[in-house]
């Protein structure tokens, strides 16, 4: 309910779901894929805009004892 108040002009917002299955080289080209590349190794969101990243379920990088 919070990103509902973002103006959608000014603000990207991005909603990224952790599974046991998530690889960190998998949520960078995630973010990566909203951004533009900027001068040397630089990524910004495009149009001068600012970004907000929500992680879901980050505690769950692993399987745990009942395979999930």
């Amino acid at each position: 309910m919070f990103s509902n108040k973002f103006n959608k002009e000014k603000m990207l917002f991005k909603r990224i779901n952790f599974s046991s299955a998530t690889q960190p080289s998998m949520f960078q080209a995630t973010i990566e894929a909203e951004c533009d590349f900027k001068i040397g190794k630089d990524f910004a969101p495009p149009q001068n805009k600012m970004m907000t990243v929500f992680i879901d379920d980050m505690s769950m990088p692993f399987v745990n004892k009942w395979g999930d």
